[in-house]
């Protein structure tokens, strides 16, 4: 029998071996996080697809030229809005009156109230201080009408009465005269501030103040409508000044500013049937 030497340390017990095959918890926890991390990088880091841009459609192949398509264009934009042609008239007041009673009516029906106006009032003032009904009951005249027609007629007394009240309210006047001294833009600026006047009837008006033969102020409803209409290739303001310009007689620019810029402010789909058919 072999004795152990004295002072000799005991051999250090082995650990025992982990069972082959019984994976590290920890090790695959991390394992799992990192895989996690690399797949949301990845998809960080690639772009996300582009919105789908809806295709712009076609151009309208309009029939006919710039030139025959406003001379159809017109007489349609008459009966729908009303006939423009332009009367003798003593003041600017008195244009701008004109511009707002004509709206919706024949030239002979215009006419006809301009003259009640000024036979049944004894000037612009007057108009001021009197009532809608009262206005209305002098545009209708003796006879029975529709009450619809009545009604119409009231509310366009109201435009009237208001339009020479805010004159007043702005000027202590019933005079716009002092717009004969004004450049187209500065006419511009204070005749859109008249609510009752309507910017389709302001830029007739300093069309007709101007007398040029050219187109002095074109708003961007007047462009987009000659466009769609097809009276130019493009919607560019000063396109659009430059061709209609070359396009119309001189008689006939107050007419287009009106008309182009009343139904440029509606959206295409509010455009009145006999417009419509214009685009066919």
């Amino acid at each position: 029998m072999t004795t152990a030497h004295k002072g000799a340390k005991p051999a250090p017990k082995s650990k025992p071996a982990k069972p082959a095959g019984k994976p590290d918890a920890k090790a695959a926890h991390k394992a799992h996080v990192a895989a996690a991390a690399k797949s949301s990088a990845a998809k960080a880091a690639k772009p996300a697809p582009a919105p789908k841009v809806p295709p712009k459609p076609a151009p309208r192949k309009l029939k006919g030229t710039p030139k025959s398509r406003l001379e159809k264009s017109l007489p349609v934009l008459d009966k729908v809005f009303g006939e423009l042609v332009l009367p003798e008239t003593g003041t600017v007041l008195e244009k701008a009156v004109f511009l707002v009673v004509r709206e919706g009516h024949p030239a002979d029906v215009a006419g006809r109230y301009m003259q009640a106006l000024k036979e049944h009032f004894i000037d612009w003032n007057d108009v001021r201080v009197s009532r809608p009904t009262e206005l209305a009951r002098m545009l209708l005249g003796p006879g029975r009408v529709a009450q619809s027609t009545h009604r119409k007629l009231i509310e366009r007394g109201r435009r009237v009465r208001e339009l020479i009240e805010q004159v007043y309210g702005d000027r202590n006047d019933t005079t716009l005269e002092f717009l004969l001294e004004q450049k187209a833009r500065e006419q511009v600026e204070y005749l859109s501030d008249l609510d009752d006047l309507g910017a389709h009837n302001a830029a007739a008006l300093v069309q007709w103040l101007s007398g040029d033969d050219k187109l002095v102020h074109v708003t961007t409803e007047l462009a987009e409508a000659a466009h769609k209409l097809g009276l130019t290739d493009s919607a560019a303001v000063t396109r659009v000044k430059k061709d209609l310009s070359s396009l119309a007689p001189k008689a006939e620019l107050v007419r287009i500013a009106a008309h182009l810029t009343q139904l440029g402010a509606l959206a295409e789909a509010d455009w009145p049937a006999p417009v419509m058919e214009l685009l066919a």
